[in-house]
């Protein structure tokens, strides 16, 4: 499927299943071209955003040139090189190694911006990034991007958290932004949304408009355990959903967000996707049915969803020992479904039903959007009020040429 080079072109790296893309695209972007290691994320990616080129590729082992040729990009301008290099050896929650060999990707990054010498870059990594010895590995991207005579970085850089703009899960990123020389700095995207709480509660007379909850994300699912069928499958059809919100509609589909601007997408109202049951024993169940909303349960040390709070960050793999706990006597661990859900991704975007991965290493959709957006990365474009990693990223390039409107992305 060819691009649409009318619109700003955009290159992700480390991409993924495609969080960030999507960010991207309802931003206003055309992913012209995308690069990711693993073959099954790269799979994934290549079926969600059939009309840029997705490259199965080492960062390290590709080329800006070669990203140029063997897309549809050639010598046309671009716009945006965003992307999250691993973070597996930085992670706040995971295991923290500063001599991590994935660390050396960051400089990647760098190498492939100035290749590739887009208007803008952003790249988006975890809170820890910012303190302790990680700290140096970030100073060292920005030195890079400053001392090539290429770039201006927007210091100092900031972390930003995907509640802030809506969405209803807390999610603390690194979002680290820089311009071209020949063109404007852009800044960081202001908060959008008072934040709920993940113990559900409710700051009194807020200032900002409240957040969206677990509950608005989740409460017009189907019980997954009612589907036999989804024991050994990721999708069933023939089922009915619940009374939905605006905020869920939009996930869904079924009702337009006028500042979502990337390609429509189709989806069978009765099908429900990426939604592999988990076998849980009855010893776990009954345990887990003791845990207050809000609350960590004392042997697993998992969080049971409030329905009025946020959900909290996931990790890749969702381990044994690591997730949380759907609200409203759902079962234990949320089926995969309700992942992509609270990180605000559309419904219409597939997941594998043996990629976990795809989840904890993945960026809310939403909050990649809002960053894109609120950040106003060129004066040429325009920014819009999104919601947040989708709409983070899609704040900091919700930035859409002044031509484009959801009519003409179709």
């Amino acid at each position: 499927m060819p691009i649409d080079a009318s619109r700003p072109l955009a290159v992700d790296l480390f991409a993924g299943a495609g969080g960030l893309s999507l960010g991207l695209e309802q931003a206003g972007y055309e992913v012209a071209a995308a690069v990711e290691y693993d073959p099954v994320h790269a799979a994934v990616h290549e079926f969600n955003f059939p009309q840029g080129k997705t490259f199965c590729a080492d960062v390290s082992k590709i080329s800006g040139a070669e990203i140029r040729k063997r897309s549809e990009i050639g010598d046309r301008e671009i716009h945006l090189v965003a992307g999250g290099p691993p973070c597996q050896g930085i992670s706040m929650i995971g295991r923290r190694l500063v001599d991590d060999p994935r660390n050396a990707l960051l400089k990647e990054f760098v190498r492939i911006v100035l290749e590739l010498k887009p208007r803008y870059f952003l790249m988006e990594n975890v809170a820890g990034l910012m303190v302790g010895p990680h700290r140096q590995l970030l100073d060292e991207v920005v030195e890079s991007f400053e001392t090539s005579g290429q770039y201006d970085v927007v210091t100092p850089v900031r972390v930003l958290q995907a509640a802030d703009y809506g969405t209803p899960q807390s999610r603390r990123r690194t979002i680290l932004v820089g311009a071209r020389k020949d063109v404007a700095l852009p800044k960081y995207p202001e908060p959008t949304h008072t934040p709920r709480t993940i113990r559900g509660s409710v700051p009194k007379n807020p200032a900002l408009p409240l957040g969206a909850s677990v509950s608005d994300a989740l409460g017009d699912l189907p019980d997954a355990d009612l589907f036999e069928d989804l024991l050994h499958d990721d999708n069933v059809a023939g089922v009915a959903y619940g009374k939905t919100n605006e905020y869920a509609a939009r996930l869904r589909g079924s009702k337009k967000d006028p500042t979502d601007f990337s390609r429509p997408r189709p989806r069978i109202e009765d099908e429900m996707t990426s939604s592999a049951r988990t076998v849980h024993t009855k010893k776990s169940i009954d345990r887990f049915a003791g845990a207050e909303p809000g609350t960590t349960e004392t042997v697993s040390r998992f969080l049971r969803l409030h329905p009025d709070g946020l959900c909290n960050t996931l990790r890749a793999g969702t381990a044994t020992d690591r997730g949380a706990i759907p609200a409203g006597g759902q079962e234990p661990l949320n089926c995969r479904a309700q992942h992509p859900a609270d990180e605000l991704d559309p419904e219409t975007i597939t997941m594998f039903i043996d990629e976990p991965d795809h989840l904890g290493q993945g960026r809310p959709g939403s909050f990649a959007k809002n960053t894109l957006a609120a950040l106003r990365i060129s004066l040429a474009l325009r920014s819009s009020a999104f919601s947040f990693c989708s709409r983070l990223i899609s704040a900091a390039a919700s930035v859409v040429s002044p031509g484009i409107t959801p009519a003409s992305t179709s």
